[in-house]
């Protein structure tokens, strides 16, 4: 049980969603049936994996979902800041390559005349 605790503290503070430190806890189901042929425990390990894993995983993105519109209202004035920012940067390099491109092409044809 210490080592359960560890592990799922660990994925939580590594910023992972839980329902990958859930698997642990799956695995352990799945290999204690798999040592143990009573079909007790090879059911507890699916019941496990469909209303532990599964329900993380739709509650995990519906919150995502959530705090994602919500981050995106409050933080919009600041991410069009970033597009334009991120859109100069690439004109920019890219009137670089152009430029690069005509010197180099008309070195070229200096050269080859």
């Amino acid at each position: 049980m210490i080592m359960y605790v560890l592990v799922l503290f660990y994925f939580a503070i590594g910023g992972y969603q839980h329902c990958v430190a859930n698997w642990f806890g799956a695995w352990m189901l799945i290999l204690r049936a798999i040592a143990n042929s009573n079909i007790k425990h090879a059911n507890m390990a699916w019941a496990f994996v469909v209303f532990n894993i599964i329900l993380s995983l739709i509650g995990n993105f519906i919150g995502a979902l959530i705090i994602g519109t919500f981050m995106g209202l409050f933080n919009k004035e600041f991410d069009v800041l970033l597009v334009q920012e991120a859109r100069m940067k690439f004109l920019t390099e890219e009137i670089e390559r152009i430029e690069n491109k005509k010197i180099i092409s008309f070195e070229i044809i200096f050269l080859a005349s």
